[in-house]
């Protein structure tokens, strides 16, 4: 019998490498598909189904804020019927379209003849405004109140150049001499082209009040020294 060539293998031996390769690799699927088998932390399990359908806890509302109280009105206003006061109010509201502030004024308060409503005009020659303010100047130019002089002197002194022109020229229209003195003083330091125009043309409007009234007091005056019949005192009879 010939010897096999073959040489003959230690019993066992590399019969454990092929167990050893299954192993290995279940060991690796297991890292793969185990999410902790690596080492590293099992993440935290989602919350359950009911949790995720709760309404999340209701937020309090911001506590609304405090509404503003309403200007206190100027005592000239304030002693005014509540239809004025309501008048002066819209013509100060910024909600107050400006064709209705014109309304008010043109409208309402520059045919009501009552010191009430020439109250409320002077205080329309001072509103934010310019166009209800030249309003409220064009609705006291056939005022007679010695209030109304006042406003229009002041008004010679306003920061905006048309509150200073219209006042100028309605102190002229209205033949107020007793402004002649303040448009005088004023033009001495008046810069704007267009004030310096108007206030001239009232000055010279106004040196020409004297001769009207001098004329109108020498008439008054003759007639005063005569009867009802036009003869002198003492001249009836024979």
């Amino acid at each position: 019998m010939r010897p096999s060539t073959q040489q003959s293998r230690p019993a066992g031996a590399f019969r454990g490498f092929p167990l050893l390769g299954r192993g290995l690799a279940l060991c690796v699927g297991c890292a793969l598909a185990i999410p902790g088998c690596d080492g590293s932390e099992t993440p935290e399990e989602p919350p359950p189904v009911e949790s995720a359908l709760q309404e999340p806890a209701p937020v309090p509302a911001p506590e609304p804020e405090a509404t503003p109280e309403a200007a206190p009105l100027p005592p000239e206003i304030a002693s005014l019927p509540p239809k004025y006061q309501k008048k002066y109010r819209m013509l100060e509201s910024r909600e107050v379209l400006m064709e209705w502030k014109h309304e008010i004024v043109l409208d309402d308060l520059a045919p009501d003849p009552s010191d009430d409503a020439t109250t409320v005009l002077i205080f329309a020659t001072q509103n934010d405004s310019i166009p209800v303010s030249m309003a409220g100047l064009k609705a006291l130019a056939n005022r007679v109140d010695d209030r109304v002089e006042t406003q229009l002197v002041s008004l010679l002194e306003d920061d905006s150049w048309e509150r200073r022109a219209w006042a100028a020229r309605i102190l002229g229209q209205t033949e107020r001499r007793g402004a002649l003195m303040a448009l005088t003083e004023v033009l001495a330091h008046e810069t704007d082209a267009r004030v310096r125009r108007q206030i001239e043309e009232a000055v010279t409007a106004l040196d020409a009040v004297p001769a009207k009234a001098e004329a109108s007091e020498a008439v008054e005056a003759t007639g005063a020294g005569r009867g009802s019949d036009g003869v002198e005192p003492g001249e009836a009879g024979g």
